[in-house]
């Protein structure tokens, strides 16, 4: 009688029209050193010969969903979770690669911690026009342990560097589904909340900008941040000095943007936060009540005259 072992590792990838890309993916997590996985494939709506590629590669560790139409990525990760079988889950893009030993290093590490760490990740090189960055700069200040204040500073935790323990999610729910963009940012901010985080001080994938992703959209980018800022409004209120410049930064990015009545929204709440800040009212509030192409070019000569105080 064969006795089947539930895999101690549930991997997920969300594809969407991934043809070109996917098989690279698979692959790198196919040739992990650490083979107690399940990989599971949730293809959002593809349109290409995604379907095909996936399912022409024999492995009995795949599991492919195809969804009847494309919801997003922060949909289709959410299918991956519910329909794994792991202890813990790890994520995938479609357009990325895991280095080879990436797994075995972090399970390693998952079954010598103590259970309030709820998720091991580590740095990857964010690749972008042959040219590659180190993700997490130098400039961050706690990267393990309790990271909660930190994260309210800082996007500095990828998706597919994560390993979680799948009783997180019960705890904390799962991607926000309503998130263009930085649901790794906001799940990390609700997952510090509770667990603690180890950092594995080395690259362990390659992350590939592509030039369609949604990486690129400056609108997605204003949006999912300021639905961040006022989903965790509470937390970030607790550090004055963060909670004046998210307002401010959402206020210039939403200027800049063209939206130039929320944008002074949150440039005159920036204000208020701190009335006797000279530099804050001359830098944005003023400016803010010029047409954004003066904006703008008053805003790059302010920035070179004041470089020495940044």
């Amino acid at each position: 009688m064969t006795i089947q072992v539930s895999p101690l590792v549930s991997v997920i990838v969300p594809t969407y029209n991934r043809a070109k890309t996917i098989k690279r993916s698979i692959d790198s997590v196919l040739q992990q050193t650490y083979t107690n996985f399940e990989l599971i494939i949730v293809d959002d709506g593809s349109t290409d010969d995604t379907e095909g590629i996936v399912r022409n590669i024999n492995d009995q560790r795949i599991q492919y969903i195809k969804c009847t139409k494309n919801g997003g990525a922060n949909k289709a990760r959410n299918i991956g979770i519910k329909a794994s079988q792991g202890t813990f889950i790890a994520f995938q893009d479609s357009d990325d690669d895991w280095y080879p030993d990436k797994l075995e290093k972090q399970v390693e590490i998952m079954q010598k911690v103590l259970p309030s760490v709820g998720v091991v990740y580590s740095g990857y090189f964010r690749i972008m026009n042959d040219s590659s960055t180190y993700i997490p700069p130098d400039t961050i200040g706690q990267l393990e342990g309790d990271v909660s204040s930190e994260l309210l500073k800082h996007n500095f935790v990828g998706t597919p560097t994560m390993l979680i323990r799948k009783e997180c999610f019960e705890k904390v729910g799962l991607f926000d589904e309503q998130l263009p963009r930085f649901q790794d940012w906001e799940l990390s901010i609700r997952l510090s909340k509770h667990y603690h985080f180890k950092y594995m001080n080395e690259a362990t994938i390659n992350a590939y900008v592509q030039t369609d992703s949604i990486t690129s959209n400056n609108q997605a980018q204003i949006t999912a941040f300021r639905m961040i800022f006022e989903k965790h409004y509470k937390d970030f209120s607790k550090d004055k000095k963060l909670f004046i410049e998210k307002h401010e930064l959402i206020g210039k990015l939403l200027y800049l943007n063209g939206n130039t009545k929320e944008g002074r929204y949150y440039l005159w709440k920036a204000y208020k936060l701190d009335p006797l800040n000279l530099k804050l009212l001359l830098k944005n509030i003023l400016l803010s009540l010029l047409s954004v192409t003066i904006y703008k070019k008053i805003l790059k000569m302010y920035q070179f005259i004041f470089i020495k105080d940044n």
